[in-house]
C-alpha cells in the first residue's frame, strides 16, 4: 500500500456501485448460474472466484476459452442481463451499510460526487430504482458510455469529467482489483471499501486506506474538516 501521506485537496468522491452500494454478488452468481443451465453450458468458477477481482474482458476470453468459439457469448449475457433485471425485481437488492448517509454528508458539505461502475448505464438506473436510491445518485457513468471498461481509466475519467473536477482531486471509492488498478491509471487517489476477506496484496498496493463499510469512510472523511487524505491510521484493514 501506499504509504505516504497525501496533501492535495480531495474535491469529488468517485464510487463503484455493485459492491459499493448495493450487493450484488449473490443474485449475479445465481443468475450467471441460470444462465449457462437454461444454454446447456457449465462455469469455469465458483462463486468466490468469479468475483475474485476479473474484469468483463477477462471474463469473457476465459468463457470462450471454456466453451469454444461455437457458443453465442453475446447471447449469454443478453440472458443474463435479463434474467438480472427478473431476479431483482422479485428478490430485490440490498442497500450497504453507510450509502444514504455518506451521501448527505457529500451534500451538505458540497463536494461533486458521481457513480463510475463497469455496469451499463442502464443497468445501474434499474438497480437504483429497485433500491430506493435513485434521487441519491443524479451523475452516473457506466461503461457503456466509455471506450473501454475497468481496468482502463476511461469511466472515472469522464465521471471526473461530468463534475468539473480533475480526476486527480478525485477521491475514487472500489471494492476489486480491476476497479482499483483503474482508479491508479487514472491518476485519482482511491480506497477499498469492503470485506477484508476479498482484500489481496496487490489490491492493498493500490489503495491509500483500506475501510470495512462506508460508514468508516465517511467518519474518516468527517474528521478530515479540511479533505485531506492519508494513509496512515485509517483503520486496521490496510
Amino acid at each position: 500500500m501506499n504509504t505516504s501521506r497525501l496533501s492535495a485537496m480531495i474535491e469529488a468522491v468517485l464510487l463503484d456501485f455493485d459492491g459499493v452500494i448495493v450487493d450484488t454478488e449473490p443474485g449475479f452468481f445465481i443468475v450467471w448460474l441460470r444462465a449457462a443451465e437454461q444454454m446447456n453450458l457449465s462455469l469455469p468458477w465458483t462463486r468466490e472466484s468469479l468475483f475474485s477481482g476479473r474484469d468483463i474482458a477477462s471474463l469473457r476470453k476465459q468463457l470462450k476459452a471454456h466453451w469454444g468459439a461455437q457458443v453465442d457469448l453475446e447471447a449469454f449475457f443478453a440472458l443474463t442481463t435479463r434474467l438480472w433485471m427478473e431476479w431483482v425485481q422479485v428478490e430485490g437488492l440490498t442497500v450497504l451499510t453507510g450509502v444514504r448517509e455518506l451521501v448527505f454528508w457529500l451534500e451538505q458539505t458540497r463536494m461533486p460526487y458521481a457513480l463510475a461502475s463497469n455496469s451499463t448505464q442502464a443497468a445501474i438506473g434499474q438497480c437504483l430504482a429497485y433500491a430506493g436510491l435513485t434521487e441519491l445518485f443524479p451523475v452516473i457513468v457506466g461503461r457503456d458510455q466509455v471506450d473501454r471498461g475497468k481496468p482502463e481509466p476511461d469511466v472515472f475519467l469522464r465521471a471526473a469529467g461530468s463534475l468539473g473536477v480533475a480526476v486527480e482531486h478525485c477521491l475514487v471509492v472500489e471494492d476489486s482489483y480491476p476497479g482499483l488498478l483503474a482508479a491508479r491509471r487514472s491518476g485519482a487517489r482511491a480506497v477499498y471499501v469492503g470485506a477484508e476477506q476479498k482484500l489481496t496484496e496487490d489490491m492493498m498496493q493500490l489503495s491509500h486506506a483500506c475501510f470495512a463499510d462506508l460508514s468508516q469512510l465517511l467518519v474518516y472523511l468527517s474528521k478530515s474538516r479540511r479533505r485531506k487524505l492519508t494513509a496512515s491510521g485509517t483503520t486496521d484493514l490496510c
